[in-house]
């Protein structure tokens, strides 16, 4: 056999038994892992909110609620949550807004989830006179905060929120519910806690309530002239109170 030959066939050879350095890489390359999410407080009480409104609906019983409200309190991650309203009407809506605030995280966006963070800038030019106020015709709303508290968006129409709260209170954001002609009113009973309530400009407010060590905070800029509505906030408050501001997109240079 000649020398060319014989060279051939070892290289044959060593074709055969030469790995495949390329796909070894490939198989070996380590998948990148899933990032999860942690859920933030906001996270957990949106489900909670919707597990109670279920419950008061009669769609759980007491021991599904008390299990699903615990489960929900010990999430850690925010992938956690949807399964606890999975079968609950409002389950499509509760997941897809739970997802994009996942979604929104790991992209490093930071929420807008301050009250009146989505509104622009407010133009205080009124044309016509004001419309006297007269409260909503919908469904009025409760709340009870003992060491708690949620972000609440009120709804159109809705004439009264009555709610309590003791070391603890919600955040009450009005911009969808006032408007000329309206009248909303906050009832409220505060032990060493309170509400913090978001108003659009133009809203007269007028606080009726009887404070012992406390009182109702109403900000110079929330103080309106009456042409977007008003707003009667009652109550007592002992050692506490609720505080009025303007909702953060109509503020100045926001």
């Amino acid at each position: 056999m000649s020398n060319s030959s014989a060279h051939s066939g070892e290289g044959k050879d060593l074709e055969k038994v030469q790995p495949d350095t390329n796909s070894s890489i490939e198989k070996s390359a380590p998948q990148p892992k899933l990032r999860r999410t942690r859920a933030s407080d906001t996270d957990r009480d949106t489900v909670v909110s919707a597990l109670s409104d279920a419950l008061s609906r009669g769609q759980l019983t007491t021991v599904e609620f008390d299990e699903r409200h615990s489960q929900a309190l010990k999430a850690m991650y925010i992938d956690q949550l949807p399964a606890l309203v999975e079968d609950i009407p409002e389950a499509d809506e509760l997941e897809k807004d739970l997802r994009s605030r996942d979604t929104l995280r790991r992209e490093g966006t930071e929420l807008a989830t301050k009250p009146g963070s989505h509104l622009g800038p407010y133009n205080n030019q009124r044309s016509g006179p004001i419309q006297p106020a007269k409260p909503g015709t919908g469904k009025s709303d409760t709340a009870i905060c003992i060491l708690s508290g949620s972000n609440q968006v009120v709804a159109p129409n809705t004439p009264k929120v009555s709610a309590v709260a003791m070391l603890g209170g919600n955040d009450y954001d009005l911009c969808d519910v006032m408007g000329p002609g309206v009248e909303f009113t906050i009832e409220s009973i505060n032990f060493m806690g309170g509400h913090d309530i978001y108003v659009p400009p133009g809203v007269r407010v007028i606080n009726k309530s009887f404070s012992i060590l406390g009182g109702v905070d109403i900000a110079q800029n929330a103080r309106g002239d009456g042409s977007n509505g008003t707003l009667i906030v009652k109550g007592f408050n002992l050692l506490g109170g609720d505080d009025v501001m303007l909702a953060r997109g109509y503020r100045e240079g926001q």
